[in-house]
């Protein structure tokens, strides 16, 4: 009996022994906000209705991505040996740069590293430029002391992606910084001023606005239809009339100036004027002739000399 129950335990204490790896967590990798760089355009597209990261085909793509390790399980760090980025064109990327098997990423317990990753876009053929695109997934490769091999962290990046034609990038651009996309309150767009403003004082440059004001609202139009290459001329003529607004504006702003000043030169030498005339009477109240004075001042002595003596 006594045997029989020694088994038992002793069965039971192999077979926790057994599990207890498998319940202990593994080190791994968490990744942190991604973040697409050096895009032709980032922001609002009205023709996808969303905002998104935007590349030319044949330019550089760079991704960053953070990579954290916390987990006090896995021991006092993890080396960082390389990832894994598929897109939804079938494109698979492993370009990394200095990171690799034998030049790894050290990450340390509760601190933060980042992986660079690049690929050339292709082109419209390959990934449409008339939908947008995502990341299908992105894995990260790492070894840790705790435990022997490669490992894997596969996580999920979540920012649309867009392939455009030299004419969606330039008309985005330029509808982005002349504020066509950002419409307010209003829900028009306030390039020439909103809630009974206007944005400049001059008719000339209001005038020319409105017809920047003009062609930006007719980009936009053929802009979300689709028609990209006709938006972009009307984005450039847009941008042409806000030009010429802004020149006519600081001529007129010059002119003002001018007048401005010689007006107040005017009156400095009016001013002027008065005081130089005030001085000179002073001057001659003092230096007018003595004979004059005299008479003035003694009248009688005057009136007895010019009557004869009797």
């Amino acid at each position: 009996m006594k045997t029989i129950r020694m088994a038992i335990i002793a069965i039971a204490l192999l077979a926790i022994i057994s599990i207890a790896p498998a319940t202990i967590p593994r080190a791994h990798a968490d990744l942190g906000t991604e973040m697409w760089l050096n895009q032709a355009y980032a922001g609002t597209d009205p023709f996808f209705s969303t905002t998104l990261n935007a590349y030319t085909p044949g330019s550089t793509a760079t991704l960053n991505i953070p990579v954290s390790y916390a987990n006090p399980y896995g021991g006092a760090y993890i080396d960082v040996t390389g990832a894994n980025l598929r897109m939804d064109w079938n494109g698979n990327y492993t370009n990394t740069g200095s990171v690799s098997s034998t030049n790894p990423l050290r990450i340390y317990q509760n601190s933060q590293g980042s992986i660079v990753l690049t690929f050339q876009v292709p082109d419209t053929n390959t990934a449409s430029n008339y939908r947008t695109h995502s990341v299908t997934s992105f894995t990260v490769n790492y070894t840790t002391p705790a435990s022997a091999g490669t490992k894997q962290f596969i996580g999920f990046v979540f920012s649309t992606f867009a392939v455009y034609s030299a004419d969606q990038a330039s008309g985005m651009s330029i509808a982005q910084q002349l504020g066509l996309l950002n419409t307010g309150f209003s829900g028009v767009p306030t390039l020439c001023g909103a809630f009974g403003t206007q944005s400049f004082k001059t008719e000339q440059g209001n005038a020319l606005c409105q017809q920047a004001l003009q062609q930006g609202n007719l980009g936009l139009a053929q802009y979300k239809s689709g028609n990209f290459a006709n938006a972009n001329t009307s984005f450039k003529s847009a941008q042409t009339y806000w030009n010429q607004a802004l020149q006519a504006e600081s001529s007129d702003a010059g002119t003002q100036s001018v007048a401005t000043m010689t007006s107040g030169w005017g009156t400095l030498l009016l001013g002027i004027g008065g005081v130089l005339a005030g001085v000179g009477a002073t001057v001659y109240a003092f230096k007018r002739p003595r004979g004059l004075s005299s008479a003035v001042s003694n009248p009688s002595a005057s009136t007895s000399a010019l009557m004869p003596s009797k």
